[in-house]
C-alpha cells in the first residue's frame, strides 16, 4: 500500500523565483491555486480508483522513490494501481509548501493514507516531496518521494 501513496499533497506559497525576473503574488496566487486542485485531484482519484485522472497528472517519465527506498516508474505504479490488491480509502494532506523555479515547481507536505493492501488495514504518515513540470500548458507531476513519518 505504501508505494502509490507516494504522491499527495496540497500546496501553499512560500518562496518564488523565476530566472533572474520575480514573478508577482498575482502570478504566483494563480499557480499555486492551479496546483492545489492538482493535488486535490490526484488524492481523489487514488481513493475513487481513477486511473484516468492520475494518468494525466503522472507525465509518462515520473518516477516515484517510495517508502521503502524503491524507484518505480509510472508504468510500475500504474500496474499496481490496476490490480485491486491496494485500495486507499481515506486521505489527506497538510504542512504544505510550494516553490517555484520558472517552468518547474517544488511542493512538500505531509499526507495521511489510510486503506487495505491484499485485505489487510494500513496507514501512513508521510512527508513527501513532488515535483511539477509545466509541459505543453499544463502541470504535471515528474517525480515523487515519500518518506515515512515514525509513529
Amino acid at each position: 500500500m505504501l508505494r502509490i501513496f507516494s504522491l499527495a499533497g496540497l500546496v501553499v506559497m512560500s518562496l518564488v523565483h523565476n530566472g533572474d525576473a520575480p514573478v508577482s503574488a498575482d502570478q504566483t496566487g494563480g499557480v499555486a491555486s492551479e496546483l492545489t486542485q492538482i493535488e486535490h485531484r490526484l488524492v481523489r482519484a487514488w481513493i475513487d480508483g481513477d486511473r484516468k485522472t492520475v494518468d494525466s497528472i503522472l507525465a509518462s517519465d515520473w518516477s516515484v522513490i517510495d517508502l521503502t527506498g524503491h524507484v518505480l516508474t509510472k508504468a510500475q505504479v500504474m500496474q499496481e494501481f490496476g490490480s485491486g490488491d491496494r485500495r486507499i480509502e481515506s486521505g489527506s494532506v497538510d504542512d504544505l509548501n510550494v516553490r517555484m523555479f520558472g517552468e518547474i515547481a517544488i511542493v512538500t507536505g505531509r499526507s495521511v493514507l489510510s486503506g487495505t493492501y491484499k485485505g489487510k488495514r494500513a496507514s501512513v504518515v508521510q512527508r513527501f516531496t513532488d515535483i511539477f513540470a509545466r509541459r505543453d500548458g499544463r502541470w504535471q507531476a515528474v517525480a515523487s518521494q515519500g518518506t515515512q513519518v515514525a509513529q
